[in-house]
């Protein structure tokens, strides 16, 4: 109701209107239940979903582009030659549950400990359904036998002092996780994921090159749609290490120690075994990478100009009320919003040497300088 006032009083204001049976331009309680009342067949009152502007501003034209470029780079390679990877975080936060209280009691409290630190772990699944081993990076600077046990099959394990990836850690990811799992296959094959500059390397290429593997960006500030792993894995992934982290805080005391995550990561994984290839499967057939279906994505796009596709439009939805509709959905055109690096390079194309060189405008010689010099600030 204070979402659709606000809009009522914005509009009004803009158009500098002043109607008499609002107060101030405020429309009270009684129109807001007769317009739910009028449209209930159309509208329904759910709760809302909060995403960043940046990702609210992908348009129709940027996900038909994608598509466009991704029915020419998956031209004849089988389901599992296609892999989609990206990489998530384990709180140290079970989060809240329901407990029972006296009706007087005006607090509810649960005795239990938490944090907010957290593991990245990062996840590669084929559209086959199965999952490649599990990547762990802990935030430290030293790595203990103790940490890297007992935890999921193959899982391999490492640390950084910011606890994220950066380029060299993606590199031994890449080495040691998909091109093993690759090398089985026969053909063509793909990995898909985010288009950050961490996330791709001169190394990387050339290992793509002498592998048959077509290394393809996502559109940027798109994963929420596009992302395997983001539409339909990593939802039941965190519901299921919640109830595993309850369980192992209830008689505990203090955080999770880095020796205990590997078994609780086991456990939660465990806890899915049964749901798991469904999900993954589901999880490319909703982002329209197999079967490619850009209509998938599309349908949960706004049509970002009702008006101009239909001229009848204009009646149901003034064209003042429209441009604010618009703009509280994709910003103002002068807004500027700082972002992670990224590669200029067209979503849904097989990256290559060329166009990693192109976007840095340098040569492959200072792209080895480059690359040495990370390596020996790492070391």
């Amino acid at each position: 109701m204070h979402v659709i006032n606000a809009e009522i009083i914005y509009y009004l204001d803009r158009a500098g209107k002043n109607l008499k049976p609002f107060k101030n331009n405020l429309p009270g309680e009684v129109l807001y239940k007769n317009f739910i009342q009028r449209h209930n067949k159309a509208l329904k009152i759910r709760h809302g979903q909060n995403i960043k502007r940046s990702l609210a501003a992908v348009s129709r034209t940027v996900v038909n582009e994608y598509f466009d470029n991704l029915e020419i780079s998956l031209s004849g390679i089988p389901p599992q030659n296609i892999i989609n990877y990206d990489e998530t975080n384990f709180v140290d936060d079970p989060g809240r549950i329901k407990v029972l209280v006296r009706k007087t009691s005006k607090h509810a409290d649960n005795i239990m400990d938490s944090t907010k630190s957290a593991t990245s772990v990062m996840f590669s699944v084929d559209d086959a359904g199965s999952m490649l081993p599990i990547y762990v990076v802990y935030k430290s600077t030293q790595l203990w036998d103790s940490w890297t046990t007992e935890g999921p099959e193959k899982c391999r394990s490492n640390r950084t002092p910011s606890g994220w990836f950066n380029k060299s850690f993606f590199e031994d990811w890449f080495i040691t996780v998909v091109i093993p799992h690759f090398r089985r296959l026969e053909g063509n094959k793909v990995v898909i994921g985010n288009n950050l500059a961490s996330h791709m390397s001169m190394k990387i290429i050339q290992l793509c090159k002498e592998n048959d593997i077509k290394f393809i960006f996502l559109p940027p500030n798109s994963t929420h749609s596009t992302q395997p792993l983001d539409v339909s894995c990593f939802m039941p992934i965190k519901i299921a290490w919640r109830k595993v982290l309850k369980a192992y805080k209830r008689f505990r005391r203090g955080t999770i120690q880095k020796e205990n995550f590997p078994r609780l990561l086991k456990k939660t994984l465990e806890n899915l075994s049964v749901s798991q290839i469904t999900n993954i499967k589901a999880g490319f057939e909703a982002t329209g990478i197999y079967p490619i279906d850009r209509e998938k994505v599309l349908k949960r796009l706004p049509v970002e100009d009702l008006i101009s596709i239909n001229s009848s439009a204009s009646i149901i939805v003034p064209e003042a009320l429209h441009n604010i509709i618009k703009e509280t959905r994709f910003g103002k055109v002068s807004e500027k919003v700082n972002k992670r690096k990224k590669y200029n390079i067209k979503a849904g194309c097989s990256v290559t040497e060329e166009s990693i060189l192109f976007n840095n405008e340098y040569t492959i010689e200072d792209a080895i300088n480059t690359n040495t010099k990370e390596k020996k600030k790492e070391k």
